[in-house]
């Protein structure tokens, strides 16, 4: 509805409960009326304009304390001893703070880490980026490639199916030999490490980093028991695992342990399957890994190569091929929606290599997040980061860092639809895609999550009833945080900022 008549609807109410009833009808509040009742209409138009105003200005700021109250009883419920929670709302157009509590007290926030990771890497890379991975020879002749290198650029999308189509290109180029040796470049990175890594553990989050990686440098154990017959393999089928099953053919549990040993991966599967499980794990060696799954997928088409695999600088003269990834903004999407610490890390190393010369390395990529954070004009005492996915018990944010990132993402023209896009969508898909299905929130959510063992987090966008956008971020550190404990109230404070801002 138009302001003007909004008013004009409202005075003529008013009018007619206070105008003497010998005088004709006022049609509108700013008509003129005749001459003999210019007095009377001004003096009415006055009273009626000043209460009006000073109702206006009453009513909003009464709403928003009724939504601070709320958002305030909410976050008491759901208090707990030794439990920590911060929680932040900003309008997004004007940047407005709506609702702090501890908003600038710094807290882990897991994986709501790649936000930032995601928007420095949008910035300084652009959502058209696409990765480059060079195959190259010493010569060509008959049909053979005397040597083959491989010069990684920190891809994190190269999977089995690209490597196909990598070798059918070479196929259809002419190659039916390698001889010599794969030489795997891996020199665009420092190392295969990054801050906030467990050494100890094996699971596929907590992978190793390389320029040429395969397949988030992780490989599958597949148990599937069918008719009682127990079947236990390893995905890629290659030659560079030795596989001892100790699974039995009930129950629904698997676990892996692996031991990397001149050139295999001795791996060993434990537990029990009824029907089918599939359980995950990081190679040991990137190198071995990569170069071996490739050199199965050339001889599968048909593609000669009995040499070994090794690291080394790629010096081949004659290019064979450039291996394209697809736009960053799709990896991101895959990065964001489903919370990938590889993906994140290898991002993180891409930018800092681009931004601040090769090798990248996570601390000339953390020198970059900081600095983005500090120009937001963010007090240093707000934040800690060690690295680009979360993945580490040392990060910190406060509430308002998360906040306004999200705003300058947000008002970035050249960024804002592939950040968005990127993010997890309410009900629909990604890590909260069995999440809030409120009507009021199923689908109008747009967020991160975030989550450790002693860590819950959630930061995004959301339209409000009264359609104002605006950031939010919660953050729980506690006791039983990362266990979904804590979901319920999450929930609860998004449907009050919905009814409240």
């Amino acid at each position: 509805m138009h302001k003007s008549c909004f008013f004009n609807k409202i005075g003529v109410v008013i009018a007619r409960q206070e105008r003497p009833k010998q005088s004709p009808e006022i049609n509108c509040l700013w008509s003129s009326p005749p001459a003999h009742q210019r007095a009377w209409h001004g003096q009415t138009k006055a009273q009626l304009i000043k209460p009006l105003i000073v109702f206006f200005l009453l009513i909003i700021p009464l709403k928003s304390q009724a939504g601070d109250d709320s958002l305030k009883a909410t976050i008491d419920s759901f208090s707990r001893p030794n439990t920590s929670i911060g929680v932040m709302v900003h309008d997004i157009k004007t940047t407005k703070e709506l609702f702090s509590h501890r908003g600038n007290t710094p807290l882990n926030p897991a994986s709501c880490m790649k936000l930032i990771t995601s928007t420095v890497a949008l910035r300084d890379m652009g959502g058209s980026f696409k990765y480059n991975t060079t195959l190259s020879t010493d010569r060509i002749s008959n049909n053979t490639a005397f040597h083959l290198y491989i010069k990684g650029s920190g891809d994190p999308s190269m999977v089995e199916e690209r490597l196909w189509r990598i070798a059918k290109d070479l196929k259809v180029r002419g190659i039916n030999k390698i001889e010599g040796d794969i030489i795997i470049d891996n020199t665009f990175f420092d190392s295969f490490d990054f801050s906030g890594k467990d050494d100890a553990s094996s699971r596929a989050y907590n992978a190793k980093l390389s320029p040429f990686a395969v397949n988030f440098n992780s490989f599958a154990v597949v148990a599937s028991n069918i008719d009682g017959k127990l079947e236990v393999h390893v995905d890629p089928p290659t030659d560079h695992f030795k596989l001892t099953s100790k699974i039995k053919p009930a129950g629904n549990s698997m676990t892996i342990s692996r031991q990397f040993a001149e050139g295999t991966e001795y791996v060993t599967a434990s537990g029990g399957v009824s029907d089918e499980k599939i359980k995950y794990a990081n190679a040991s060696d990137p190198v071995q890994y990569a170069g071996t799954t490739f050199a199965w997928v050339l001889k599968q088409m048909g593609i000669d190569f009995t040499g070994k695999i090794t690291s080394g600088n790629a010096r081949g003269p004659v290019v064979l091929l450039k291996d394209k990834s697809k736009e960053l903004s799709l990896i991101l999407r895959d990065l964001n929606k489903f919370s990938n610490n590889f993906t994140a890390e290898m991002v993180l190393k891409t930018v800092a290599a681009i931004k601040q010369g090769s090798p990248g390395s996570t601390e000339k990529g953390v020198v970059l997040l900081k600095d983005f954070v500090s120009a937001l004009g963010i007090d240093q005492s707000e934040y800690a980061i060690f690295n680009g996915s979360g993945l580490s018990q040392r990060n910190h944010l406060s509430p308002n860092v998360l906040n306004r990132v999200l705003i300058a993402a947000y008002q970035n023209n050249k960024i804002r639809s592939d950040f968005m896009s990127s993010l997890s969508i309410a009900g629909v898909d990604g890590t909260l895609g069995n999440r809030l299905k409120a009507d009021v929130l199923k689908g109008n959510v747009k967020g991160k999550t975030g989550t450790l063992s002693d860590v819950s987090a959630l930061a995004g966008y959301l339209e409000t009833r009264a359609k104002n956008m605006v950031a939010f971020t919660i953050l729980v550190n506690g006791p039983a945080a990362g266990a979904g404990g804590y979901f319920a109230m999450q929930e609860k404070l998004l449907l009050d900022i919905y009814e409240s801002y």
